[in-house]
C-alpha cells in the first residue's frame, strides 16, 4: 500500500475529520445520519430486508444493525409453541418456576385390594397403603361380614317394629282383646279344669258367698254286721255281706270291712284246711281292695274308697274259693262300715 504525504494542511484537516467520523462510528458514538453510506454497500439495499435494518431510503443503519448484532426496533420474534421454537412467555415462565428442580413426568398409580371379615385395605403402587374401616352408627365406612349376615336377615320391604296397642271389649261370658298390628282374641270363661275370665254369674255367685265362709259338708255312715254263715267253694264268687248309702250330691265314699275266724269243719272237711281263698270289696261294681291267697283262720281288713257322682251307692265283699267238692268255709264274723262324705 503507498503512503502519500500531504503538504497542504486544509486537504489533511479534511482528510482527519472523515476517519474521526469513521472512529465514532466503529465505536457506536455516532448515528448513522452523521455519514452517508451509498447504498450500494449495504447488502440487500433495496429489499424488504433491507427495510428491516434500516437500509430503506432515509433509515440508514448503524454499523451495528448493518453487520447483524442488532435488530430495528420493528423487529418482532414469535412466542415459543409445541412444535415451533420460539420466545418464551410470561406464562411459560410463571409455570417453569412452579414447578421443582428435579420433577419428572408423573406415572400412573394402579390400586389393590385385600379384605378381611372387618375392613378393606388398598394398596398403592406408588405410595403409601390405606385401610377403609368399619362402618359405624356415626362414620361412613365398609360393610363388615357381620354387618352382611344381619342385612341378609332382614326381610326386603322390613320396616321398623312398632309399638301394638291393645283393646278391651267385654261380654258376660268372655273378653275380647284386639291388636292394632294383629288380629285380636277372645279370653273364654274359666272351668273347673282350665283357667280363664270369670263369667258375670260366678261373680254374681261369689258375691253371694259371706266372706269367711267354708265349705259344707255332711258325712252318712252305714254299718252292717253278719254272723256265721256256710259257704261252698265252688269258683264263683259269693257276696257274703253288703251295704248301701246314698248322697244327695257328688261325694266320696270310704269303705272299712273287717272278716274274723275263717274255719272249715275240721272233721268233715280236714283236707280244707290247705284251701286258699280271696276276698274283693267293690262300690257299685267297682273293685276298690282286694286280698287273695288267704288260708283258714286268717283275719282280713280292707280298706278302699272312691268318688261317686251322688245318688245310691252299693258295697260288695264277696268270697270266691276254687271247687273242691264239699268244701264248706264257715265265716264266723264279719262286719263293714261305709262312709259318705258330700257337699
Amino acid at each position: 500500500m503507498a503512503i502519500g504525504i500531504f503538504n497542504d494542511f486544509t486537504a489533511f484537516s479534511v482528510i482527519r475529520a472523515k476517519l474521526n467520523s469513521m472512529i465514532n462510528i466503529i465505536d457506536g458514538t455516532t448515528q448513522a445520519s452523521d455519514i452517508q453510506v451509498p447504498v450500494a454497500n449495504v447488502v440487500g439495499a433495496g429489499t424488504a430486508a433491507a427495510a428491516d435494518t434500516g437500509t430503506a431510503a432515509g433509515n440508514v443503519p448503524t454499523v451495528a444493525q448493518a453487520d447483524g448484532r442488532y435488530s430495528a426496533a420493528t423487529h418482532v420474534h414469535g412466542v415459543a409453541t409445541a412444535g415451533v421454537a420460539g420466545f418464551m412467555s410470561g406464562a411459560d415462565k410463571v409455570k417453569l418456576d412452579g414447578v421443582e428442580a428435579g420433577a419428572q413426568v408423573n406415572v400412573g398409580t394402579d390400586l389393590g385390594t385385600s379384605y378381611s371379615a372387618l375392613d378393606v385395605a388398598i394398596t398403592s403402587s406408588t405410595g403409601l397403603d390405606a385401610s377403609l374401616a368399619k362402618v359405624t352408627a356415626t362414620t361412613a365406612g365398609v360393610m363388615a361380614a357381620a354387618d352382611k349376615v344381619k342385612l341378609d336377615g332382614v326381610q326386603a320391604g322390613a320396616q321398623v317394629n312398632v309399638g301394638t296397642n291393645l283393646s278391651a271389649g267385654y261380654s258376660n261370658v268372655a273378653v275380647g282383646l284386639g291388636s292394632s298390628t294383629g288380629t285380636g282374641i277372645n279370653v273364654v270363661a274359666a272351668t273347673n279344669a282350665l283357667a280363664g275370665v270369670m263369667t258375670a254369674a260366678d261373680k254374681a255367685k261369689l258375691d253371694g258367698i259371706a266372706a269367711g265362709a267354708q265349705v259344707n259338708s255332711s258325712r252318712l255312715v252305714f254299718v252292717t254286721s253278719k254272723a256265721s254263715a256256710g259257704i261252698v267253694g265252688d269258683g264263683a264268687a259269693h257276696v257274703i255281706l253288703s251295704g248301701a248309702l246314698e248322697l244327695p250330691s257328688p261325694g266320696w265314699v270310704a269303705v272299712l270291712v273287717t272278716v274274723t275266724q275263717v274255719w272249715p269243719d275240721p272233721v268233715l272237711q280236714p283236707a280244707d284246711l290247705t284251701q286258699s281263698w280271696t276276698i274283693v270289696l267293690k262300690v257299685n261294681g267297682t273293685t276298690i281292695s282286694s286280698a287273695g291267697g288267704l288260708l283258714p283262720g286268717d283275719t282280713v281288713t280292707l280298706t278302699g274308697g272312691i268318688a261317686i257322682a251322688g245318688g245310691v251307692s252299693t258295697v260288695t265283699l264277696e268270697w270266691i274259693a276254687a271247687a273242691t267238692g264239699q268244701t264248706r268255709i264257715t265265716v264266723t264274723d264279719r262286719n263293714m262300715v261305709i262312709i259318705g262324705d258330700f257337699t
